[in-house]
């Protein structure tokens, strides 16, 4: 049996498409630094590969030296969900599939809750609000400088 720290914070599923290959170095050293800093905990990670119209190919990447981080649950993703995914993507392409815990959404969750409070909504921004919000307030930050 498995044991699962407590509190477990929310779980987020991640499908990212990339026009070639999917395991990059630069990438595996970001995730690692996100684990390492204690924000979040892979639970797991499987890279998609479309190799032409007929083949996929599924790969589980698993903890250790490969990607330089620990991965919790190798195989959370079923390889008929990654196969589904695989169909999705165009020839030459691939996917990285990636589940994660928010660990600092459970520790932040947990102080809530002790102090009374409860969780009324939750959004999550599309990337393209969110950096039209940051040019809004560069825009009117570059403004105000102008005035005196």
């Amino acid at each position: 049996m498995v044991s699962v720290s407590q509190p477990v914070g929310p779980v987020d599923v991640a499908v990212i498409g990339f026009p070639g290959d999917a395991e990059s170095p630069a990438i595996l050293r970001s995730i690692a630094d996100a684990v390492d800093s204690g924000t979040v905990r892979v639970l797991d990670v499987a890279i998609v590969r479309r190799v032409d119209a007929d083949e996929v190919v599924v790969r589980d990447l698993e903890s250790g030296d490969d990607v330089g981080f620990a991965i919790d649950f190798p195989g959370l993703v079923s390889e008929e969900e990654a196969l589904e995914i695989g169909g999705q993507i165009a020839p030459g392409e691939a996917a990285a599939v990636i589940v994660w815990e928010n660990v600092w959404a459970a520790r932040v969750g947990s102080a809530i809750r002790d102090a009374g409070g409860q969780l009324l909504t939750l959004e999550r921004l599309p990337r393209e609000d969110s950096d039209a919000m940051v040019q809004l307030i560069n825009d009117d930050n570059d403004n105000d400088e102008g005035v005196q």
